[in-house]
Parts: structure tokens; C-alpha cells; sequence
């Protein structure tokens, strides 16, 4: 099991592990390789025993990076293109809650082994948007649900928070009519500034805070739960910004509707990035 840090501390761009296994695609079990099936066989998958790289899930993308054997005294923001080292482009979780890194080697790295120290570096600008685009689609989904009385009971099905994908789909029917109304409100949640936190919280304390039935729990019986503000509490495993002023303007592109089911397709406008602050972490 590897250790998500990113979970509990979202905007740390460096860290420094250990390598767990590291081992060519062309190696792995049917199971692991079909995570990473559209890349070459003579990619790499890199195990450490923490990461601060999102693995793909709930709708959201996963982080890309650099990982490096060694200490490495600087983290830039912007690490592209590739510098020596494992250059991450995916990033999965399996079955055994291990988290793979999926990727090639670039310059005088070649291959790491098993003990030997490593820093991780992520792509900070993708999570930053990354992390905009779902922190947006809860902010959409608290103003559907505000909105309630006009719209009708709603009940949100899935979502994707992918760049030029990002979309909330709803059981219920909205009409088109009503796309500037729930434009408002998204702006409203925007304008207040309002604190988005993350918590890990046992299903009695989510039912309590929440007031519905809490999933399914992974291994640690806890859930991780998104919070705006006291008025929107949604389990989730993805990465969010500090607050729904963070989130920068979201759009709310198009509503369309199909077999009892409402399609709201959004997007996030520029935002400068430095707004958001990063730490570096050695553990």
C-alpha cells in the first residue's frame, strides 16, 4: 500500500521517498498492465512507498512530474520539457492500493531500485487546473442543489472534472432555460470567497455533518470528505483549491438532457497562478 500523501497535504510540489519496485510495462501481471495499456512496452512503472502524484480517479486526470534519484535542491514550477531522471506521465492506483507510476527514463537515469532515495516533483501547473476544474464541479453541484426549489430534486450521478471534458450529470431533468439562473448562483458561490476544507471523518460523523447515508469506507474506515463552507459535504478522493474564489470564473457551457438525465457541461477561465502557494517537503 502506498502511502497518499497528496491526500492530506495537496500543495506539496517536492518530497523525497523511497523507491518500492520499478520494473518495465512488458513485466507486469495483465491486471497492472492494462492500467497503462496505450503506453509502450518499454515504459517503466515506479512504486515508492509515498507519493504527492495524483493517481487517476473520480473523474479527475492525474498528475504528471519528475521523479529523481537523489536529493534535488530546487523545485520549479514549470518542469517541462523532461530533465534527467523518471519523467511521470500517469499515474494509477491498483487493486492492492499500491500507486503506480507510469513512465520512461530521460538523460543519465536509466533505472532505480528498490531502497534507493528518490524526489518527486509534480507538474504544478496541471494540478493547479486540475484541481480548479473539481473544486468547480462541486461549486456546480451546491448551486443545482441551492437551486433546488425552482429546478426540482436532483440527484448528481457522476462527474468529470477533465480538461475540455469537465461535466456534472444529474438523475432529473433540467431545462435550458435555466442555464442562466444556475450561472448566477455559480457566480454567487465564486463572488463569497467561500472555504472549501478537507476532512477524514468516520461514517457516523459524515452522516451527522451530512445528513444522508456515508459510502462504503476503504481499509482505514474513514472517508475523506470535501466541505464547502457547511453547505455542500461530498466524499472525495481528488484535489481542491482553498477556496471557491480559487476555483477562478467557471462557465457553465451547456445543458443538455437525455433519458431522464441532465448533462451540465462547465469550464474554468485563466487564473493567475500565483495565487497558490507551495511547500517543499523532505520526509
Amino acid at each position: 500500500m502506498t502511502e497518499a500523501v497528496y491526500q492530506t497535504h495537496q500543495w506539496l510540489g517536492k518530497m523525497e521517498t523511497k523507491v518500492v519496485s520499478c520494473q518495465e510495462l512488458s513485466t507486469l501481471s495483465e491486471n497492472e498492465r492494462v492500467l497503462a495499456a496505450k503506453l509502450p512496452d518499454d515504459y517503466s512503472a515506479l512504486i515508492t512507498e509515498k507519493t504527492i502524484l495524483y493517481a487517476k480517479g473520480g473523474g479527475q486526470p492525474s498528475d504528471t512530474g519528475l521523479i529523481r534519484l537523489g536529493q534535488v535542491e530546487s523545485r520549479p514550477l514549470d518542469i517541462s520539457p523532461p530533465k534527467d531522471g523518471f519523467n511521470v506521465v500517469l499515474v494509477r492506483k491498483a487493486d492492492d492500493e499500491r500507486i503506480m507510476h507510469f513512465g520512461n527514463f530521460h538523460g543519465d537515469h536509466s533505472s532505480l531500485s528498490p531502497g534507493q532515495t528518490v524526489t518527486q516533483m509534480i507538474d504544478c501547473d496541471k494540478r493547479i487546473k486540475h484541481s480548479r476544474l473539481h473544486s468547480a464541479g462541486h461549486v456546480l453541484g451546491l448551486a443545482v442543489h441551492l437551486l433546488e426549489p425552482t429546478l426540482g430534486k436532483l440527484k448528481e450521478i457522476k462527474a468529470n472534472h477533465a480538461p475540455g471534458e469537465a461535466a456534472l450529470e444529474l438523475e432529473g431533468s433540467i431545462a435550458g432555460e435555466h442555464k442562466a439562473l444556475i450561472q448566477a448562483k455559480v457566480d454567487e458561490i465564486v463572488k463569497k470567497d467561500m472555504p472549501i476544507r478537507i476532512h477524514l471523518w468516520s461514517p457516523e460523523v459524515f452522516e451527522s455533518k451530512a445528513g444522508v447515508t456515508a459510502p462504503d469506507t476503504d481499509s482505514t474506515g474513514l472517508l475523506r470528505v470535501c466541505e464547502i463552507d457547511g453547505q455542500d459535504y461530498s466524499p472525495c478522493g481528488g484535489t481542491h483549491v482553498p477556496s471557491t474564489f480559487m476555483t477562478g470564473p467557471i462557465v457553465v457551457k451547456k445543458i443538455s438532457r437525455s433519458k431522464g438525465t441532465t448533462r451540465i457541461s462547465y469550464d474554468v477561465l485563466e487564473f493567475p497562478n500565483e495565487h497558490f502557494s507551495w511547500a517543499d517537503k523532505s520526509q
